[in-house]
């Protein structure tokens, strides 16, 4: 609603309002523009790395003939989309800027990409996830088909629980990696959320890795201690 010289029933009776008309340029060309653009690759980008997540547990299914077995931690399956792949893109829809507002009202061009769906659609929809899906697959190759060593210290087979750790840290890397290259804006703060977000997920393996009763008890000196870990990584 414009609160303007007719009064205020259109500001009283809308979810918005502006003061004067011409606040709507900025509002559409610039605020709308802008909106449209991170809200398309939220979108997107929330059935990716969901899509990234569980894919290899489906996956595991036709492997252990549907047995019902978990490969991620229970305790911080539910952690993913809350704690280790939440606050970069949380920054990402409220923060980021593409380029500054003069320069979007000035050049036309910055508008082609919404016209002709380029940024949203049922085409850009699947391709995100078929991206999604092809990179869970080679994750779930080199987690689980491709161990560590032959052997760890002990002279066991690298396990399922320790594949699944494996797996688990691979997704929360490349999610939060992919949403630092999306970014535009880059500060202190948008790069401290993606460290942060990733080293979470290694202290939480790390502390539940030193009590018997969780999944991953041992896995975290076992993950961090191979080199092969890192290359893949």
């Amino acid at each position: 609603g414009i609160i303007g010289v007719e009064g205020k029933q259109a500001a009283r009776a809308s979810d918005y309002a502006i003061g004067q008309f011409q606040f709507l340029k900025r509002l559409l060309f610039i605020h709308g523009r802008e909106s449209y653009r991170k809200n398309s690759f939220i979108v997107c980008y929330n059935f990716y790395k969901n899509f990234l997540f569980v894919i290899p547990q489906f996956i595991l299914g036709f492997d252990s003939l549907f047995g019902g077995q978990t490969i991620y931690d229970p305790w911080i399956y539910q952690l993913y989309n809350i704690v280790f792949a939440a606050f970069p893109i949380i920054w990402f829809g409220v923060y980021d800027k593409q380029v500054s507002g003069d320069k979007l009202i000035s050049n036309p061009k910055y508008y082609t990409q919404g016209i002709v769906g380029k940024l949203f659609g049922s085409r850009r929809f699947w391709k995100w996830i078929f991206y999604g899906t092809v990179q869970a697959l080679v994750l779930y190759v080199f987690s689980f088909r491709v161990g560590l060593d032959p052997y760890n210290i002990r002279g066991d087979v690298q396990d399922l629980k320790l594949s699944g750790t494996i797996c688990y840290s691979f997704v929360v890397v490349i999610v939060n990696v992919k949403v630092f290259q999306t970014t535009s804006t880059h500060s202190v703060i948008s790069i401290l959320l993606v460290t942060l977000s990733v080293l979470l997920y290694y202290a939480f393996v790390a502390v539940m890795s030193l009590f018997p009763s969780f999944y991953n008890y041992g896995n975290f000196m076992e993950m961090i201690t191979s080199l092969p870990y890192f290359l893949k990584l």
